[in-house]
């Protein structure tokens, strides 16, 4: 890595920031300050969520004339300070959750963390229900532990009791640092491109005080999830939710067939080069039906993002099903690892507990073949909630989930609503029945909406999208870096022919309610 790549291509952000600067100069005229517009940089790291972010902000202030306050998780870094100084905005301040103004808040919330630990540490059902000020933070708070113990941590807890204490004592400060900067300025909206872990609580205080929440996309940047007041989030409102709303706006607009799209897997297309056999590939010679069990990422938001009928997460979703399965010698049980697996260092240990359980009959699948080529041999897949129910079950395959994915409500996957229910199915799984024709053209339906999601002719939200793809990319070699180069240079282009505020982005043109 060169002196460039080493300083994270300042030479580039700064050439942004100057060409932005100029271009935003003397638009930002505002006519109340009663209420505030917050944008939420809880990714600073992330220099092109930054830009988007504050893109929408600026956006719907010019229509709503309001004042904008941006809000930095951390430290951030300097020039992440000068991007927002750069559109104009009126006020900017860094939150810490480990820093407390006085001795006697840090002792409140110390009193009030030994308390919620000594209640919930140790019993996964109360840290569900864990709330603070009225705050639903349980299923945030087990999030963050599995996210900021990566690769170490697959159960919230296999932390200590004094860790859980520490990051318990975070989420409660976020929740007191929230309420007092907003009893300062009134938010109106808060914008942020993640609601998620401790970082999503700043938007549950938001709601309290009437804010509307937009919530950005990375996957579909012209896209913006407003959850209006109402269910709380992260108990009764899951993201599941706000993706059901985005793809049904989609399917009401009608999303006709392209001739020749006969790839409907939304992450994994075909190879090149594939392996002649895939059977032999994974040491299989009997001629029993193969039912694939596909992994998770065990700390990307289990509690966060959907509602589990009976399993608690992933990791419990993985154990339990492999426990029932040994039982079961009627299949083939196939392993498949997930793609991501060693960006986030759980590829070892997934491997590990399948040798602890392996039995004749069970197989491990690495994570170079792709769900479209598996999908020639596969009798079944099994999910706990991933899209890969409604990408097989498309093709006709059948599949089972257990949880609440965003096209359970339509009929797509065998959605099991109980352990009892699930055990069952396992034991009979070799009489499972395709899914009815109907119901097999919803899921083609629903992919090919993700798929025209997935594109745009709008030059701001392809950059964003380009940009994200390469993310993408280099999480599954390990690296998590974008081309910053690339990116800032393109953005400057745009900037040029005055190709911001024609955005889709920047006028709001695709902002659909979650209630």
């Amino acid at each position: 890595m060169d002196e460039q790549e080493r300083n994270g291509y300042q030479a580039e952000k700064k050439a942004l920031i100057e060409a932005n600067r100029a271009y935003w100069s003397g638009t930002d005229e505002v006519s109340a300050r009663e209420e505030w517009i917050y944008v939420y940089h809880c990714l600073p790291h992330e220099f092109g969520y930054s830009v988007h972010e504050d893109i929408v902000a600026k956006g719907l202030q010019e229509k709503e004339r309001l004042p904008v306050a941006v809000i930095t998780d951390g430290h951030g870094d300097e020039l992440l300070d000068e991007l927002d100084a750069s559109f104009g905005f009126e006020e900017s301040r860094h939150v810490f959750y480990s820093k407390f103004d006085s001795a006697a808040g840090e002792e409140r919330v110390n009193e009030a963390a030994m308390r919620l630990t000594d209640e919930t540490y140790g019993d996964k059902a109360k840290l569900a229900e864990l709330e603070y000020r009225g705050i639903a933070c349980g299923d945030v708070l087990h999030d963050y532990i599995l996210r900021k113990n990566e690769g170490e941590v697959f159960d919230c807890f296999e932390v200590s009791k004094e860790q859980y204490f520490k990051l318990l004592k975070s989420a409660l400060a976020m929740i007191d640092k929230a309420y007092e900067m907003f009893s300062e300025r009134k938010p109106a909206y808060i914008v942020t491109s993640e609601c998620l872990f401790i970082k999503g609580l700043v938007a549950s205080v938001a709601r309290e005080y009437g804010a509307k929440v937009l919530v950005i996309s990375n996957d579909y940047p012209d896209t913006v999830m407003r959850i209006l007041p109402g269910r709380a989030l992260f108990k009764e409102l899951k993201t599941t939710e706000f993706f059901t709303r985005q793809v049904e706006a989609y399917l009401e607009q009608g999303v006709p067939e392209e001739a020749g799209e006969k790839d409907l897997f939304v992450y994994e297309g075909p190879q090149d080069a594939k392996p002649v056999n895939l059977l032999e590939r994974l040491g299989i010679s009997n001629g029993k039906k193969n039912v694939f069990i596909l992994m998770h990422i065990f700390s990307d938001v289990p509690r966060e993002g959907h509602h589990h009928h009976f399993f608690y997460e992933y990791n419990d979703w993985f154990l339990s099903t492999l426990k029932m399965i040994k039982e079961i010698p009627d299949v083939n049980w196939i392993i498949k690892d997930h793609p991501m697996s060693p960006r986030y260092k759980q590829d070892a240990y997934v491997k590990k507990v399948f040798l602890e359980h392996k039995t004749p009959n069970m197989y491990w699948c690495d994570r170079t073949l792709t769900g479209i080529e598996l999908k020639d041999i596969a009798d079944c897949i099994i999910t706990c909630v991933g899209e890969a129910a409604m990408e097989y079950w498309a093709y006709g395959v059948p599949t089972i989930t257990v949880s609440t994915a965003y096209f359970s409500n339509w009929g797509i996957s065998y959605n099991m609503k109980t352990l009892e229910e699930y055990e069952n199915t396992l034991k009979h799984i070799g009489d499972l029945k395709k899914p009815p024709e109907q119901s097999a053209k919803r899921a083609r339906e629903c992919l090919l909406a993700l798929k025209h999601m997935g594109r745009s002719e709008d030059e701001l939200a392809c950059l964003f999208l380009e940009a994200r793809k390469k993310q993408l990319e280099s999480y599954k070699t390990g690296g998590n870096d974008s081309d910053v180069k690339t990116f800032c240079e393109k953005y400057i282009e745009l900037l040029k022919k005055t190709g911001i505020q024609s955005s889709t982005i920047y006028q709001l043109t695709r902002v659909y309610d979650v209630k």
